[in-house]
């Protein structure tokens, strides 16, 4: 099983479970949930993997130690069980009829302890005779009644289900299975006695007589319950019956559990509000208050729903749409995983795009409305369009349905009352208080009915007639209501908003466009808007998207473009089929049997991605460039074959930049400089272009981003938004860039001791056929070193070097060489040391970088013994200001004899800061060998005992652990030993799921 991606589909998850069934589970707030309290496996959609972009086990050397079959043992003791338990109540008709399934599973999450505290209160014979459940619509009143009931029939205890329905027919009572310990069921309006309840309202006696119809036959069962779901739709006669029952069971064994819908209806508010201040004062009634589910809450059950941690960017758009409603939020969950738009890597969930998926029709979101008839489903459809107008949405509500004033009102206090929405005295608005209903209902608007209420919100706002904070409503609904409004001056709004904000909010300026072009009155213009559409799903990092805009605009319009234009979609284009791995049309392009003709930047930048970078030097080496892409395709392709002339220019006169007057491409050349330095491992030009040009580190792309993270030392940042990179590549397909996040990734990840997650991963970045594959090499060896095999890592990097040589490339073969010399060193071979020495002194002249000087003067250092050779290697790693890499040049130097051993501490210090487990473990060993204290002797302990549950997790066998660790197979099952039985473990499988959990106690 991969540790970085996985099918994690609800089915997936449920059978992955299925073994774990049978125990509670330990959340992080350190509460015990029973399995069968969790929610239930969403059963409509998936939560997308990564592959084919994603990180699969190694085909062929793959760490031995059965570390595959460790992560699928440990991950199934993780998970909660998700699938439907054996012999539900719904689904055995010996067990009593449930109260219904308008509460499904789903609806319980976050409502565990309710369940529990209901479960004590109802088997305490001491308790008040009657407990209210209350709250707003979709809090999972109805899911609580029915685990309760589930949990009573598990223990034996009888138990009488009522459900009151405003308005609906009484249902005739139903008689329990044999065996059976439930009483009866009724669903209707009505209590289920003989007689009449007509009057008791006013008359106690008629209510007495009624209770005791009721309480007698309960009583008569013993210590049974009487569950009813909502009870606010009682009348009052009804009402008065309730209160009589509870004061029959006064001192009995017979509980009552009642669920009841606030705001209550205003027929019974005041009456309801007397019978409960009665049974107050007299002890008889105990109160539970559902809230919504806060952020923690709703992270814990997405955590159990998709077995991975989720990230915050998830967990706060699930709180909008659901504002903390359960039913709300599975089924926002359900809707982004059948709009594939959840991927998970290595055990952490990503949104990757913000589509929903529709809901089925008569989903239970959206029947509280429908149950309101046909006028009260228009009119919330209709609030759902004109909510952001405040005060003015009964009037345009009442155009839209052509409904009087008073008939208005009376739809909008019916879904006031219903609890869909919610009426704000202050500002007199009116509001969904769930975001995700009216989502819903603006999905299941038709196309014209749609265009008809934003035709009516365009006319509101532009007449004065209502109002909008947010300047993007107005340009949604010219986008919506289509040659209802006019065209020309929707067309014109539509293209300057969707240019101002492209930056910013992609998704929306890309919608904006669609319906511009659309509106526009001839071919040009829409080839024009077309161009546009494709430069932002490009800057977005939306590569498919980006495709597919980009073959219907050569297809359907490349006529109506300039050759420059031209140039510029045909390049995006290009770059858009090697992001989604279609290599064949690649392919194609260089040799010329393509469609169309291809200038020469486009077969260029072909040949580039394809890895043939000398090709495409020699192609634009000599050419004026006809554009901004073809100058960046020369500087780039002459950086990466040692060339870096034009990208030094360039990067020293940003003023000179084409077309830098437009902010999108001026951003473009931006990121393209930023990287390029990156892939130089020069953050200190990174920053100062940032600078210089005003940018925020956070405006750059996720990839730049991570890759800037991890060389400035923000080690837990770094991971966090390379994995979101690759979600993001793994739904919208992964750039040219996304190599050099899996080597910051997979450096990071060896730091920590994450050996089998970073094979994987590079593992899958290889099998992508990045533009530049001798990237992996590095750190692909590194990890061959530290199993204990110097041979196969001096394989690969000579591997490495072959493949750039052939290709023509000279950037980061300095690297390469370096781990070459000091692995020649290791191995006494002295005549390559010298050979690699002066292979890095030519690759760094050419160059000409501090990377590669650095790198130098290391191999001088070691070589040559050069003491000097090493200060001054340490001197530019601190001026380069990386800690990461400043650590190791210290230990390096050390470790080789020719540097100063006092410098130790501050590597030590370094490492823990990073939090690199790995390598603190080997500069401790280093510190003790020169007779360096290492301070925090509790602190060592726990640090190395963390680090052994890390390796373990990995799935490294004792032999390799004792590789790593620098100590031997007895040591290390001593050490074993010692953490089994100071954290209660008692498997290598129970540590790797506490692990996963993230409960290990160090």
């Amino acid at each position: 099983m991969n540790s970085f991606a996985r099918p994690c589909s609800s089915r997936t998850a449920a059978r992955t479970s299925a073994s774990s069934a049978s125990r509670p589970v330990t959340l992080s707030r350190s509460r015990i949930i029973s399995p069968r309290l969790l929610p239930a496996p969403i059963t409509h959609g998936r939560v997308a993997s990564v592959p084919p972009n994603g990180f699969h086990p190694r085909p062929r050397g793959h760490l031995p130690g059965g570390s595959d079959d460790l992560r699928s043992r440990a991950v199934s003791e993780l998970l909660p069980a998700l699938g439907k338990r054996p012999g539900r109540a719904a689904d055995c008709d010996d067990r009593g009829r449930r109260l219904t399934e308008k509460g499904t599973r789903m609806g319980l999450a976050g409502r565990g302890r309710t369940v529990h505290a209901l479960l004590r209160t109802v088997t305490a014979p001491a308790e008040a005779p009657l407990t209210i459940v209350g709250g707003r619509p979709g809090l999972g009143r109805t899911s609580v009644l029915n685990a309760l009931h589930d949990e009573l029939f598990e223990r034996g205890t009888p138990t009488a289900t009522l459900r009151f329905h405003r308005g609906a027919p009484a249902e005739s009572p139903r008689a329990p299975a044999t065996g059976s310990p439930a009483v009866t069921m009724v669903s209707g309006t009505a209590w289920p006695v003989t007689g009449s309840t007509t009057g008791a309202h006013d008359s106690p006696g008629i209510a007495r007589r009624a209770a005791s119809a009721v309480a007698d036959h309960l009583i008569a069962r013993g210590a049974a319950v009487l569950l009813i779901d909502d009870a606010q739709w009682m009348d009052l006669d009804n009402l008065a019956v309730l209160e009589a029952v509870v004061r029959r069971l006064a001192g009995t064994s017979v509980h009552c559990v009642c669920t009841v819908r606030t705001p209550v209806p205003e027929a019974i508010r005041a009456a309801g509000r007397e019978a409960m201040d009665r049974l107050r004062a007299d002890l008889l009634v105990r109160e539970h208050v559902l809230r919504p589910l806060d952020k923690v809450d709703i992270t814990e059950i997405v955590a159990e729903t998709l077995a991975a941690r989720p990230s915050s960017g998830l967990i706060d758009r699930l709180w909008h749409l659901s504002r903390g409603t359960p039913l709300a939020l599975v089924t926002a969950l359900d809707a982004y995983q059948r709009a594939d738009s959840v991927h998970v890597v290595d055990q952490h969930a990503y949104l990757t795009r913000p589509r929903l998926a529709e809901l089925p029709a008569g989903h239970e979101l959206l029947a509280p409305i429908t149950g309101l008839g046909e006028a009260a489903w228009r009119a919330a459809k209709a609030v759902a369009v004109f909510e952001p107008l405040g005060p003015a949405v009964p009037r345009l509500v009442e155009r839209a349905l052509g409904t009087s004033p008073e008939e208005t009102l009376h739809l909008l206090e019916l879904l006031r009352e219903e609890g869909v929405l919610r009426f704000r005295g202050g500002d007199r608005s009116w509001r969904f208080p769930v975001p995700l209903v009216a989502v819903a209902l603006l999905d299941a608007c038709g196309p014209y009915e749609r265009r008809q209420l934003a035709q009516l919100a365009v006319t509101a706002l532009r007449s004065g007639d209502a109002r909008c904070d947010d300047p993007g409503y107005l340009t949604d609904q010219l986008a919506n209501a289509g040659r209802l409004v006019d065209p020309a001056d929707a067309e014109a709004t539509l293209v300057d908003r969707a240019s101002a904000t492209m930056l910013t909010d992609g998704a929306r300026a890309d919608r904006w466009l669609a319906s511009a072009a659309d509106l526009a009155g001839d071919r040009a213009r829409q080839a024009r808007i077309q161009l546009a559409r494709v430069s932002g799903r490009f800057a977005h990092g939306d590569y498919r998207g980006c495709l597919a805009a980009a073959e219907t605009l050569l297809g359907d319009f490349a006529g109506h473009l300039t050759s420059g234009q031209l140039d510029e979609l045909q390049i995006r284009h290009v770059i858009a089929l090697y992001s989604v791995g279609d290599f064949e049309a690649l392919n194609d392009i260089v040799s010329g049997t393509h469609r169309g003709k291809q200038q020469v930047p486009v077969v260029a930048t072909a040949l580039a991605l394809l890895g043939r970078w000398r090709e495409a030097y020699e192609l634009v080496a000599d050419r004026a460039p006809s554009g901004y892409l073809e100058t960046m395709v020369r500087w780039h392709a002459g950086l990466v074959t040692g060339r870096p002339g034009h990208f030094e220019r360039s990067l020293a006169r940003p003023q000179e930049w084409p077309l830098r007057e437009t902010e999108q491409y001026r951003y473009e050349q931006i990121s393209a400089h930023v990287r390029a330095l990156l892939s130089l491992g020069d953050t200190t030009r990174t920053e100062k272009l940032l600078i210089v040009e005003e940018l925020p580190a956070d405006r750059l792309h996720v990839t730049e981003q991570a890759v800037l993270a991890m060389h400035q030392g923000r080690f837990d940042e770094a991971l966090e938004l390379g994995r979101a990179a690759t979600a993001a590549g793994a739904a919208l397909g992964s750039g040219p860039g996304q190599v050099l996040v899996h080597h910051a990734m997979a450096t990071i990840l060896h730091a920590r001791g994450r050996i089998t997650g970073a094979r994987d991963l590079l593992a899958t970045a290889r099998e992508a056929r990045p533009p530049l594959p001798h990237l992996l090499s590095a750190p692909e060896a590194l990890l061959d070193s530290t199993l204990g095999e110097p041979d196969e890592a001096a394989r690969r990097l000579r591997e490495g070097l072959a493949l750039a040589s052939g290709q023509g490339v000279v950037l980061d073969t300095d690297a390469l060489w370096w781990h070459l010399t000091e692995l020649s060193i290791l191995h006494a071979d002295h005549a390559r040391a010298r050979t690699c020495l002066a292979e890095l002194d030519h690759v760094a002249e050419q160059m000409g970088t501090s990377r590669a000087t650095l790198h130098l003067l290391l191999a001088r250092a070691l070589v040559e013994h050069d003491r000097e050779a090493a200060s001054s290697a340490v001197r530019l790693a601190q001026e380069r200001g990386q800690p990461f890499e400043l650590a190791r040049v210290i230990d390096t130097v050390v470790r080789h004899g020719v540097g100063d051993p006092g410098l130790l501490p501050q590597s030590y210090e370094l490492f823990g800061e990073l939090d690199a487990l790995l390598y603190r473990s080997w500069s401790r060993d280093l510190m003790r060998r020169h007779d360096i204290a290492v301070r925090g002797r509790q602190t060592t302990i726990a640090e190395n005992e963390r680090l052994l549950a890390v390796l373990v997790t990995e799935g490294l066998g004792n032999k390799q652990l004792a590789t790593v660790l620098h100590s031997t197979e007895k040591g290390i099952e001593g050490r074993l030993s010692r953490l089994f039985s100071r954290t209660g473990y008692r498997s290598r499988t129970e540590l790797a799921a506490a692990m996963f959990r993230g409960d290990y106690p160090g």
